[in-house]
């Protein structure tokens, strides 16, 4: 992201998520994910595979092409 404030807050959950016992990614279902949004959970679930927890939310709003999300996060 351009924005150094949501970059500062990203970079910081990111260490956090290190540190933690568990990992709870968030998805929402109801919009598109940036390349970057995807290229970054992937990152965290391939990280902290073992520790981590994909929840999708709104998914009673969800839109079509969203519905593959869950091929980002292979079992």
């Amino acid at each position: 992201t351009g924005d150094f404030i949501e970059q500062q807050g990203i970079e910081r959950s990111l260490q956090e998520a290190d540190l933690a016992d568990m990992v709870i990614l968030v998805v929402d279902s109801s919009r598109h994910l940036s390349e970057q949004e995807k290229q970054t959970y992937q990152e965290i679930y391939q990280k902290h595979r073992d520790k981590c927890l994909v929840v999708f939310n709104k998914v009673d709003q969800q839109l079509p092409e969203t519905t593959a999300y869950h091929t980002l996060f292979p079992l």
